[in-house]
């Protein structure tokens, strides 16, 4: 499993730029900033990963630890601007 061969998904750069989107049209959109942020919250946790070199596993297991909340986050975010 991973390696050099391994296909980023991005799914969430896919969810990130239509909330970019919106924040373009609409500066003044605070929920759509804060979902913005908080999507960059979760890219953070790779970037860590990336500068530590860290293996696939270990990588996993920092996601793991850190990743939950941020979901939460975008969660109750989404429900709260429904």
């Amino acid at each position: 499993m991973g390696g050099p061969k391994l296909i980023p998904c991005r799914c969430w750069a896919h969810a990130r730029r239509y909330f970019f989107q919106a924040v373009e049209a609409h500066p003044d959109d605070r929920a759509a900033i804060a979902l913005v942020a908080t999507i960059d919250e979760l890219f953070a946790i790779d970037a860590r990963a990336r500068e530590q070199n860290l293996t696939i596993g270990e990588r996993d297991q920092l996601r793991q630890q850190n990743a939950g909340p941020i979901l939460e986050s975008i969660k109750s975010q989404i429900q709260a601007a429904s």
